[in-house]
């Protein structure tokens, strides 16, 4: 897992919004228990506190069915312990956009050899 976290300082007392272009890619899983993701998220408390919203794609072919990169989403009001689940598989996700469903197969990825980049602009909003 490789990840970059910001922390203000000083804590900024209320987040309204994130927004963040990612590179899409389509990279090999083996197995339908692994998965590869780029995300971003909010979060707040840890542990059973832990209130978290995730947005980004993921090759997950368990989820899926299939091996393509999808849109996901990932949501916890207590650190996963009694909610939360991916996507609109449970109550408690409001999806605003109709452009995009939830759960998308992104049509292209980006291609190392070749040097094409394919990317997207995720927003998370309260």
């Amino acid at each position: 897992f490789a990840g970059i976290s910001i922390t203000a300082s000083p804590p900024i007392e209320r987040f309204l919004g994130v927004s963040a272009f990612l590179c899409l890619y389509n990279p090999h899983v083996n197995g339908t228990g692994q998965y590869s993701a780029a995300t971003i998220y909010f979060s707040n408390g840890a542990g059973k506190n832990l209130e978290q919203i995730q947005v980004g794609w993921i090759v997950h072919p368990k989820l899926n069915g299939d091996t393509r990169t999808h849109l996901y989403t990932t949501w916890t009001a207590d650190g996963f312990h009694t909610t939360g689940c991916y996507n609109t598989h449970c109550p408690g996700f409001i999806q605003l956009s109709r452009v995009i469903p939830v759960d998308y197969a992104f049509p292209r990825t980006s291609d190392l050899e070749t040097r094409f980049k394919e990317e997207v602009l995720l927003r998370v909003y309260q």
